[in-house]
């Protein structure tokens, strides 16, 4: 389930291609976000997860992975976006987060 993306090396907000300046890191995020949708981003899916970096608006993003996986993934925390009109929907059944990046980003 790979969400937003496997990322390797030491620095994951340095992204293939990207400065690490926050406003290409923002704008990446949105694209992509423009291009996934909606993600699973709750928190209690996630082990090993590490803060790497702050976009301009003050949406935290961090390092993870899905408890059982192998592959690392960054995004953000579902209860940290929840204020965000429309970026949050909670599944009635199971009540799993997943986060709209286009809003978010």
């Amino acid at each position: 389930m790979n969400m937003i993306g496997a990322l390797s090396g030491a620095n994951p907000a340095v992204l293939p291609g990207l400065a690490p300046t926050e406003g290409l890191l923002h704008k990446f995020i949105g694209g992509l976000g423009q291009s996934l949708g909606s993600a699973v981003s709750d928190r209690r899916l996630k082990q090993d997860i590490e803060h790497v970096a702050t976009l301009p608006s003050g949406t935290k993003l961090y390092r993870f992975k899905y408890i059982g996986g192998n592959v690392t993934h960054v995004g953000v925390m579902a209860d940290e976006v929840a204020h965000i009109p429309g970026a949050v929907t909670v599944d009635e059944i199971t009540g799993i987060a997943t986060v709209d990046y286009r809003k978010v980003a």
